[in-house]
């Protein structure tokens, strides 16, 4: 039950993340995330709106844990990460 939670949680994120509404989102992310803690996915989409609410720390943080986790993350978000820190 649980794991149907967090993709919930992970939807709703995406659905606040896309009308801009970042810190329910990532309200959202993080519920999805304490239920979750394997989903790649929602590490990453947290990542992203670190980066946007300029946490490079965090956002890049989050972004490593996607990929260990086998979440192949954007490459923009990436790639912007390299360019402010110059080592992901």
């Amino acid at each position: 039950l649980d794991q149907d939670h967090a993709e919930s949680y992970l939807h709703i994120g995406n659905i606040y993340k896309y009308q801009a509404r970042l810190e329910e989102a990532l309200t959202s992310y993080n519920r999805a995330i304490a239920l979750n803690t394997s989903s790649g996915e929602a590490f990453a989409n947290r990542a992203f709106i670190y980066f946007i609410l300029k946490s490079y720390d965090k956002s890049q943080r989050d972004l490593k844990i996607a990929q260990s986790l086998g979440y192949v993350p954007d490459l923009l978000l990436l790639e912007s990460l390299k360019n402010i820190d110059g080592n992901i």
